[in-house]
């Protein structure tokens, strides 16, 4: 594999991850602000989508 193939095989990834950390991320959160164990106040996860 030449340097330029390696390069975008190396974002590819790097991007896939970083999605992946975000879904991951933003379920937990999710969970946490339903069940109240986090009280923060954010109007448009805590109200229902209009």
């Amino acid at each position: 594999m030449d340097k330029k193939g390696q390069l975008a095989w190396i974002e590819i990834q790097f991007v896939f991850y970083g999605l992946a950390a975000g879904i991951i991320l933003g379920i937990v959160l999710m969970i946490l602000l339903r069940q109240g164990i986090i009280g923060l106040n954010i109007p448009f996860i805590s109200c229902p989508l209009k």
